[in-house]
């Protein structure tokens, strides 16, 4: 019985000792923690310890997520000012992390990407446009695109077609018209147009 009573004070000694802090520009903060490596600080410049959160001029939530010794830990979401959900992804260690899935307004998913522990993309990465038909897909590896990529054409059918190997646009890319038909090849070499046929 005392073993659980510890525990339970422990718990709420730490549960407390965290806040619920309000930042209006959460989202340029956390912008910065991922590309310039910047901690997430309250207005005294000291890292941010608990859950934070920021919310539009009406005062409906704009985004939250839970900040440790200044990093960015747990899942990121943002909502639209209606309170559906904008976007998530997660962050491991400080890194971005496994999937993110951004959505319309609607509620409709818009896309999807992965990361891999190293906070690069890697895995699937599909768009769709708000009609639900599919924009474009592809694959990452370590932050390269790496596989076939297909961009479509709003009414669903295949626009563009080209492989990727390690972020380099290699062999043919092929481009369609609205109906489907071939219009033009491109032979890439190194990256760069080898040569183009209509």
């Amino acid at each position: 019985m005392r073993i659980i009573l510890f525990i339970l004070i422990v718990s709420l000694l730490f549960s407390c000792s965290e806040g619920t802090v309000e930042i209006q520009n959460l989202d340029d903060k956390l912008d910065k923690f991922i590309y310039k490596s910047e901690l997430i600080c309250d207005n005294s410049g000291n890292p941010i310890n608990g859950k934070v959160y920021s919310v539009y001029e009406s005062g409906s939530l704009k985004s939250k997520v839970r900040i440790t010794n200044g990093i960015p830990t747990g899942v990121f979401t943002t909502y639209f000012e209606n309170g559906s959900v904008k976007n998530t992804k997660e962050f491991y260690k400080g890194k971005l992390c496994c999937k993110e899935e951004s959505f319309f307004e609607n509620g409709k998913l818009e896309g999807f990407a992965n990361y891999n522990q190293n906070g690069f993309l890697d895995g699937e990465f599909m768009s769709y446009f708000e009609n639900g038909l599919m924009k474009s897909r592809g694959y990452f590896k370590n932050g390269k695109q790496h596989s076939v990529w297909e961009d479509f054409h709003e009414n669903g059918v295949l626009r563009k077609k080209e492989l990727f190997v390690d972020g380099k646009n290699v062999g043919e890319v092929e481009h369609f018209d609205l109906n489907g038909n071939k219009t033009n090849l491109v032979e890439m070499l190194n990256d760069k147009i080898n040569s183009m046929r209509n």
